[in-house]
């Protein structure tokens, strides 16, 4: 029969409040089809549209106006399948895409200048497919493909498209613009600048995988997300980058999206989002349900991801979590330790060894007993110390209890959180 061990510390709670309820994380909301989400556009707090992949020859664009409590169908299409989506503001949207017929394709631009009450087909006379595309304002843009090195523009409103790649040698993947004038494109291994609008472009940099993803707050701070679970930072607007690895796979960076020069979120695909609070010094994550391939944020606390579903938070995520390693000795036995600092603010560590390679998870739970944060290895835990930031930003005052199960133990400690 396996052992289970139970080890409890009791602290004087100094009239600190004890929650009744958990506070919004990551919620997954009812959308009236089952299409994954290819593009999610926020503009404020309660108006929102999401674009679906095709199904069954079928796609469908969806609106909210009230922050995705209630999602409907704006548009249901067949034999197109939507790639990207962009809200310029709250009634210019673009969508990109391609009409097909087996065994042949053609680029396809829908436009809405009502907020999607009706959709023009802007009958693009280039045929490109969409991978991505980025509006600086209600006229001007420009979208690129991967599978060939092509990127073009457009200053009317997508009437017409200019070819922009000189200087570009490599597929593009991802675009991102600061203003009318200076923008970013993300390559095979390499980020490429603009200061003219796309008339020149020139390499800034090289990376050890392909970007997926960019976000630049302004002229000077950036990050982009690559492929090989790697971000990075530029603070001198691309001269020099400096390499941010979260401390957990994630895969590939989808989407970027920063509040400030300390909070930003990344998507990841996965079950999980990144999150840092620190530039990008040091990534955590949140669970969501949902995946997040795309993510849109109207401020520091509201936003939503879109890939199987859509989920929202409106607290900006909540918990945090982050793991640290020290695998250069075997302990003798699988080990819980007390948090420090307890009582805390914000921020604790929780301490832990593994004896031998194991799967391994650290459950939080609040007073009544309830689920609040569940953290699991990927894989194997690794033999070794193991050192888990807790987060707890978005948590009430009170007693708190996290447990560690791995293998055949489970361990039991109280922590106290205190909001300041």
């Amino acid at each position: 029969m396996k052992t289970i061990k139970l080890f409890i510390i009791l602290f004087a709670l100094c009239n600190l409040s004890i929650p009744t309820t958990i506070n919004s994380q990551w919620y997954q909301q009812s959308i009236p089809v089952s299409n994954p989400i290819v593009g999610l556009e926020f503009v404020d707090s309660l108006r929102g549209w999401a674009a679906t992949s095709s199904y069954q020859d079928t796609s469908y664009i969806l609106y909210t106006t009230n922050g995705g409590n209630n999602w409907n169908i704006q548009l249901k299409i067949t034999g197109i399948e939507f790639e990207v989506l962009d809200a310029v503001d709250s009634s210019v949207i673009y969508l990109g895409g391609y009409k097909y017929s087996v065994p042949t394709w053609t680029t396809l631009l829908l436009k809405s200048t009502n907020a999607g009450t009706n959709w023009v087909d802007m009958n693009m006379t280039v045929s490109i497919g969409f991978d991505d595309m980025f509006f600086v304002n209600r006229d001007s843009g420009y979208m690129c493909e991967n599978t060939i090195v092509e990127l073009y523009r457009t200053t009317n409103g997508g009437v017409n498209w200019e070819r922009k790649i000189n200087g570009i040698n490599q597929f593009p993947y991802k675009l991102f613009f600061i203003n009318y004038s200076t923008g970013y494109c993300g390559g095979d291994f390499t980020l490429f600048k603009t200061i003219n609008s796309g008339d020149n472009w020139f390499a800034i940099n090289g990376f050890s995988a392909i970007v997926k993803s960019i976000f630049f707050l302004n002229e000077n701070s950036g990050w982009v997300g690559l492929a090989n679970s790697r971000l990075a930072r530029t603070t001198n607007g691309g001269l020099n980058w400096s390499y941010q690895l979260p401390n957990f796979s994630v895969g590939s960076t989808t989407d970027l999206y920063f509040y400030d020069s300390l909070k930003g979120w990344g998507g990841t695909r996965l079950s999980r989002i990144l999150k840092t609070t620190t530039s990008g010094n040091v990534w955590g994550y949140q669970r969501d349900s949902s995946a997040s391939y795309t993510i849109s944020f109207i401020d520091s606390s509201n936003g939503w991801t879109g890939d199987i579903g859509i989920s929202q938070t409106t607290n900006g995520g909540g918990i945090i979590t982050h793991i640290n390693s020290y695998t250069n000795f075997i302990p003798e036995d699988y080990k819980l330790y007390q948090n420090y600092p307890n009582p805390f603010n914000s921020q604790t560590k929780i301490s832990f060894e593994v004896k031998s390679n194991s799967f391994v998870k650290l459950i939080i739970y609040d007073i009544t007993g309830r689920e609040i944060n569940i953290w699991q290895s990927n894989g194997i835990l690794l033999s070794g110390r193991h050192e888990f930031l807790f987060d707890a930003g978005g948590l009430s005052s009170g007693v708190y209890f996290y447990k560690l199960e791995a293998v055949h133990k489970k361990v039991l400690f109280f922590l106290v959180r205190v909001r300041k």
